[in-house]
């Protein structure tokens, strides 16, 4: 661990402080929340920069010394944190995985195992919790963008190494095999399958698997086998060029000649690989493809509806619609008698108002008369409309008057009221 790049806490550079949280608890029962937090937080933060989710006592012990010395309460640390389940022994994270919200796919032989760690024991291994799923949830990540799914032992290595220490690999590895995130096959592990981001644990390892695996070592073989080829080859035309006589330079062009022979063949059988390699991949997803028709075959066989349902669905809807039909007819006839009697209400009452209004304007008519002058009554009236409008009469009489009513020929006016002689 390069100390000089992790950022420590302040209180790393501060004496006073340090000898706090260095010293023991006092008591079991007595472990202060402040020295446990800084030490958690701590502890976090180193695995995290170390990349990390397993680590031992001994390991933190030196990771975590203060000028030479390691914190003497680091045991009861381990064991506060394993109370607020942010760290788990290793042993008791495989076995009861469960309780952790996580899924525990263990073999019965992993079940039956015994822990023979004790309290206090330096290479006691300790799972982070939060870091570890950190790492693999980085791990899927990168693994969904590549859409690689099957490994060979070293191609697992070399990727992996990128999330997590070399010393980490084989203990991240087995957590995430009894996760069912992975599963190795062979003894030792010659291919290792990860599961992918639809399927809730990694399927079992078929002979497709190990023919694809295989196929593809050997693939990287021939196509390194190939370059090596080439550079010689290389290397043999420069040197015959440079050639000092020209025995010289034939006996390196037949060189050539022979390694170039020998590139032909490599080729193909790199060629046939990768013809070979296609194939099983294509088969690979034909299989996948038949599974997912098998799956929706099955679905729909499931949801399958008969014609005489349909028939009987369909009657019921005629029977509603005929129902909603004479419905809305009766609701329109009751409407259109209640109509009915309701104009003939309202003529009645238009009626009586014409009545009532007549027989008001009549009454205001005579009145508004009775104030006009008298005028004495000649046989022929022969006054213009406007000696009509010049004789005071009132405004509202003289509005009641329309403009062909004043010049009609022949009116008379006979105590103040216009006739037309007959």
């Amino acid at each position: 661990m390069s100390q000089n790049k992790f950022v420590w806490p302040s209180e790393w550079q501060d004496s006073n402080a340090m000898s706090y949280f260095l010293s023991n608890f006092q008591t079991h029962n007595q472990r202060p929340r402040n020295k446990v937090h800084f030490w958690s937080e701590l502890i976090i933060a180193v695995c995290v920069y170390r990349r990390t989710a397993v680590v031992t006592l001994s390991e933190l012990r030196k990771c975590l010394l203060w000028k030479g010395m390691p914190p003497q309460c680091l045991e009861g640390v381990i064991e506060e944190m394993e109370k607020q389940k942010i760290v788990c022994a290793k042993d008791k994270f495989i076995q009861t995985w469960g309780q952790w919200g996580l899924q525990l796919l263990a073999s019965p032989i992993i079940k039956t195992w015994k822990s023979i760690s004790h309290a206090g024991d330096p290479e006691k291994q300790y799972v982070i919790i939060s870091v570890y799923q950190k790492i693999r949830d980085d791990i899927f990540f990168d693994l969904e963008a590549q859409g690689k799914h099957l490994f060979s032992k070293l191609e697992w290595e070399q990727f992996i190494q990128k999330y997590t220490a070399k010393s980490n690999i084989n203990s991240l590895s087995e957590l995430m095999c009894f996760h069912g995130d992975i599963v190795m096959y062979g003894n030792p592990a010659i291919l290792i399958k990860v599961r992918t981001s639809k399927d809730s644990k990694v399927s079992a390892v078929s002979d497709i698997d190990i023919a694809i695996v295989k196929a593809e070592m050997a693939k990287k073989h021939l196509y390194d086998r190939t370059q090596h080829l080439n550079n010689e080859i290389d290397k043999l035309y420069k040197s015959a060029k440079s050639a000092r006589n020209k025995q010289e330079a034939l006996n390196t062009l037949k060189r050539k000649k022979i390694y170039e022979s020998s590139l032909r063949r490599w080729e193909g059988m790199l060629a046939n690989t990768e013809s070979l390699l296609l194939q099983l991949c294509e088969s690979q997803d034909h299989k996948d493809i038949l599974l997912t028709l098998k799956t929706g075959a099955d679905a729909l066989h499931q949801n399958k509806v008969s014609l005489d349902e349909i028939g009987k669905v369909m009657d019921q809807l005629d029977e509603y619609k005929e129902y909603e039909e004479d419905l809305t007819e009766a609701l329109s006839s009751s409407q259109r008698d209640n109509t009915d009697d309701l104009e003939d209400e309202l003529e009645k009452l238009l009626q009586e108002n014409e009545v009532i209004d007549l027989t008001k304007q009549d009454d205001e008519t005579e009145a508004a008369l009775s104030r006009c002058p008298v005028i004495p009554l000649e046989d022929d009236f022969s006054g213009t409309d406007h000696d009509i409008e010049d004789n005071s009469l009132p405004t509202h009489i003289k509005n009641r008057l329309s403009p062909e009513t004043r010049r009609k020929p022949g009116r008379k006016l006979i105590q103040g009221t216009l006739l037309d002689p007959q």
